[in-house]
């Protein structure tokens, strides 16, 4: 089967032969058709990620046909379009038993596709059954390949994690992959959103979505144009999707009282001061989100079906322009995601 596969850090991927895999009773076999990436891919790429051993296909974010099933396998047929559920968990343990598979405490044993398992960029991959979640033909194939990183990762954040509710004043900093879709999650969530962006480039983009207000600002003067475009009040909740030491001192600053900063993005031996005193008196919270659940995977489909939520789908690229498409994704930081078209039949 061909494949993109990462043989040393730092390099290229390289398109490859490979032995299409062999399931077990309770797997799939899903016959790749689109795979977006992201910085995380690029991270991975880069040798910062300390649990992924080479050579390794990346790409995490899957939609494709199941062609193959395990003979234990129920509810899954030959045929059905799936997104697949990036973390292989154990199902047993604290976390799995309490709807946090996401937190699993086996799951870096077990191994996440495109990190510690082989992943999309390949005709084929394989994963258990319950990791895979059927939606409907109407749904592109590149729209549904995001769906199950930046589009169910800030749902999780903003619902789950953030708790946001009807007429609170949201303000999401970055309009990437991520961002892009969490100012349509916030606005489903009934919030009034606010978009904090250092390019004026896609400022089209967040005016599509009707957000309450978009602030093209500069690091140095975020507080400043946050402050005016609010008339001083600050926001309930801010989702940095960036993840620096700066996006994160700037967001402490721009909370309410009571508010809540949701941390989502993030760099390597990147930290950042902690004003304990701004956090005791205004009574912050900083909640950290990793991933999502299988559940926020089910009603991120639904949504999308619905028409409620749009993956947003900025470039296509075929198989073996992986390596242009990183280039894209490492030079441009794009509005919305850019997804490699695997297979087409």
């Amino acid at each position: 089967m061909r494949s993109m596969v990462l043989y040393s850090f730092s390099s290229p991927l390289m398109l490859s032969d490979l032995k299409t895999p062999r399931i077990a009773s309770h797997e799939v076999l899903v016959k790749v058709k689109a795979c977006g990436i992201c910085h995380t891919d690029l991270k991975i790429q880069n040798g910062l990620v300390p649990t992924v051993k080479l050579p390794r296909v990346l790409g995490h974010e899957i939609a494709g046909e199941v062609i193959k099933i395990g003979e234990k396998v129920a509810n899954i047929n030959r045929g059905d379009l799936v997104v697949v559920y990036p973390y292989v968990t154990c199902g047993v343990c604290h976390f799995c038993r309490n709807s946090m598979e996401n937190y699993c405490t086996s799951l870096f044993l077990l191994g996440r596709l495109g990190f510690e398992l082989n992943g999309g960029l390949s005709e084929f991959v394989k994963c258990p059954s319950d990791n895979v979640f059927k939606f409907s033909s109407d749904v592109p194939f590149e729209k549904a390949a995001v769906i199950p990183d930046a589009v169910a990762v800030p749902f999780h954040a903003i619902k789950r994690r953030g708790r946001v509710t009807v007429g609170e004043d949201v303000a999401v900093i970055g309009l990437g992959g991520i961002g892009v879709h969490a100012i349509q999650i916030a606005g489903v969530c009934g919030a009034n959103v606010y978009v904090i962006t250092s390019s004026p480039q896609k400022l089209d983009i967040a005016k599509q979505f009707h957000v309450r207000d978009i602030i093209c600002t500069t690091k140095t003067n975020m507080v400043e144009e946050v402050s005016k475009a609010t008339g001083g009040k600050g926001f309930d909740v801010v989702l940095d999707t960036v993840g620096t030491r700066t996006t994160i001192n700037q967001s402490l600053k721009i909370l309410k009282s009571g508010g809540r900063l949701i941390i989502i993005g993030y760099e390597y031996g990147e930290n950042f001061e902690l004003p304990v005193q701004q956090v005791v008196y205004n009574g912050i919270e900083i909640i950290g989100s990793r991933g999502c659940t299988k559940q926020d995977i089910v009603e991120t489909i639904r949504l999308v079906e619905a028409g409620k939520l749009k993956p947003t789908v900025c470039k296509i690229f075929d198989l073996e322009e992986v390596n242009v498409a990183m280039e894209c994704l490492k030079k441009e930081k794009p509005a919305g995601r850019i997804v490699v078209r695997v297979t087409r039949n």
